[in-house]
């Protein structure tokens, strides 16, 4: 129980820490991303994008969203979206992500 009392303050603490900014991030295949994420080479991940393995939202920084297992950016249009992701509905909503 105790453990689940302190989980909301970690996960502030990390989000104040810069970790979550790796999210979305350009990356090639083997490079670190850094602050816990990994290179996602997949096609829904474009050319290569630093994200976080997921079990659902709230596994996400950056208010992402989870999806097939792996974070995404939240978008509204392609200009929230890095230049090489497009903004793509996804199981009703929209995210940054590639093929």
């Amino acid at each position: 129980m105790a453990r689940s009392r302190w989980r909301p303050l970690a996960l502030f603490l990390l989000a104040l820490t810069g970790c979550s900014v790796d999210l979305g991030q350009d990356c090639r295949n083997g490079q670190s991303c850094g602050g816990g994420s990994f290179c996602c080479t997949e096609s829904k991940c474009g050319r290569g994008m630093c994200t976080y393995g997921c079990g659902s939202d709230r596994d996400c920084p950056a208010q992402g969203y989870c999806h097939d297992r792996v974070c995404f950016l939240p978008c509204a249009s392609d200009r929230d979206c890095p230049s090489f992701l497009r903004c793509r509905s996804e199981g009703g909503r929209l995210l940054c992500r590639g093929g």
